[in-house]
């Protein structure tokens, strides 16, 4: 395993998202403080959808496509062409279904035409998705991190502007759209320099992908159903303002849930070799690493949140949101089981235990969506909270039993562990401290943990030093 290269590509990612998730913050700011509770409820229905469409259509392919080229003797230039003309192909046609029906909906009119205008750019979002993957493959990833970078900018420049004008929500659906649009185009230019890549069609590569792909892809529409239909439900019951203080606190969530699926995207090849391999042991090292690097960076975040959530809401979003900072320490505590579920769901593609998984997702996006019609016409955005975590951790543990039944994997404990009492001594430190500005409290949170878990030993200085040396 090339431990040193993957990690500096994961710090290269997470610096890369560090600036992207500050730029699509203040794009946040711009757009609550814009149109409010009512107008951002609008903008979070209408980009859900489109976030349904643009995973549905996925097929698993952009797993599929990393396992393909990682395969040794692969033919990366035939099958990146070939999986990249399937993608548009396939897109295009489902974008172009969803709209019709997004038409038949009984939202309002303004939801409806969002929709219509930002399919092109979920599209290409979902195109940008696949490939990703190329550049994880290949250790590269500052690459596919500036055409993310170009697209935050983008985006928040011409939301101010929107903003300004008081155009609404169409227009920064379709601002959002052209940016993703670009950046598509982008990492298409980027990526000629390890391949020749040229959307074709070609039939046999096809049929290989989707025969391998079909039950990711099943797997992906039972995982939407838990995932995201929380607020498509939400919105038939209570007022497009209700879906906005919602939309506000998931979005904080959604800050962080792309963490894992990077880093996931690196160690993927690795899994994939590995277990081709019969290489057991390397397997299951790297699914503990995975594990101990995750519990130390997420246990914190689920202490800290109750702390700083309302006055942070009011920050990021504005003081009409500030409900928002309630429902956010419980949609944070699905933070763990995203983030090993995110493990244990690539862990299940490098098994090739995808079919055998398939009744899991299936049982899990039967409990939430009866969960969800239950407790969100009783509890409006609370019980869709609470929903949320159940159905995370419902599938978080049957992937992990697949998982260790298959490989013989069991999770050791010890970093976790340091971890929890890192994180509990910054909440009692925390708690003792005045009352500060939520960014210098955060800031205080970060340091006290980090020596905390040093000291510990939960983290070792030496390890840090070697893998950020360039060899």
């Amino acid at each position: 395993m090339e431990t040193k290269a993957i990690a500096r590509n994961y710090l290269v990612q997470f610096g890369s998202r560090v600036v992207a998730v500050t730029l699509g913050l203040l794009t946040l700011a711009v757009m609550t403080r814009a149109l409010g509770d009512t107008g951002f409820g609008q903008f979070t229905t209408a980009v859900t959808y489109l976030q349904v469409v643009a995973v549905l259509v996925d097929l698993g392919l952009t797993l599929v496509f990393i396992q393909m080229i990682s395969t040794p003797g692969a033919d990366e230039d035939r099958i990146s062409s070939a999986l990249l003309g399937l993608r548009l192909l396939s897109n295009a046609l489902v974008f172009a279904i969803a709209v019709f029906f997004a038409f038949l909906t009984p939202y309002e009119l303004v939801i409806r035409l969002a929709i219509a205008v930002g399919a092109v750019g979920y599209l290409a979002l979902s195109t940008t998705g696949m490939l990703t993957g190329f550049f994880q493959k290949h250790l590269a990833m500052w690459r596919a991190a500036s055409a993310e970078i170009i697209n935050r900018v983008l985006t928040l420049i011409f939301i101010i502007l929107a903003a300004w004008a008081d155009y609404g929500v169409v227009a920064m659906v379709s601002v959002i759209a052209f940016s993703n649009l670009v950046q598509m185009l982008i990492l298409i230019v980027l990526a000629q320099r390890f391949v020749r890549l040229r959307p074709t069609i070609d039939v046999a590569i096809w049929k290989s992908a989707v025969s391998v792909s079909w039950p990711i892809g099943l797997s992906i529409f039972f995982n939407l159903l838990y995932l995201k239909s929380d607020v498509l439900i939400l919105g038939l019951y209570y007022p497009q303002s209700e879906v906005g203080v919602y939309g506000a606190a998931y979005r904080v969530l959604d800050v962080f849930t792309a963490l894992p699926v990077m880093y996931m995207g690196l160690v993927l090849p690795h899994l994939v070799a590995s277990w081709a391999n019969r290489l057991k042991d390397e397997f299951n090292r790297t699914l503990q690493q995975t594990f101990d690097f995750f519990s130390v960076a997420v246990l914190p975040i689920l202490f800290g949140t109750p702390l700083v959530a309302v006055p942070l809401m009011i920050l990021v979003a504005g003081g009409e949101f500030e409900r928002s900072g309630a429902v956010l320490p419980i949609l944070m505590l699905a933070m763990l089981p995203i983030f090993t579920g995110a493990m244990t769901g690539h862990a299940i593609v490098a098994l090739n235990k995808q079919r055998v998984m398939l009744w899991g997702y299936a049982f899990t996006a039967a409990v939430a969506l009866a969960g969800y019609f239950i407790f969100i016409p009783l509890f409006g955005i609370t019980g869709a909270a609470w929903m949320t975590v159940a159905s995370e951790i419902l599938i978080n543990t049957l992937t992990a039993f697949v998982v260790m039944r298959t490989s013989g994997w069991r999770p050791r404990l010890t970093i976790p562990a340091k971890a929890l009492i890192a994180s509990v001594l910054m909440t009692l430190v925390l708690l003792a401290l005045p009352s500060l500005h939520v960014l210098i409290t955060i800031l205080l949170a970060a340091v006290f943990y980090s020596a905390a878990i040093v000291a510990l030993g939960g983290i070792k200085l030496k390890l840090v030093q070697d893998l950020l040396e360039r060899r």
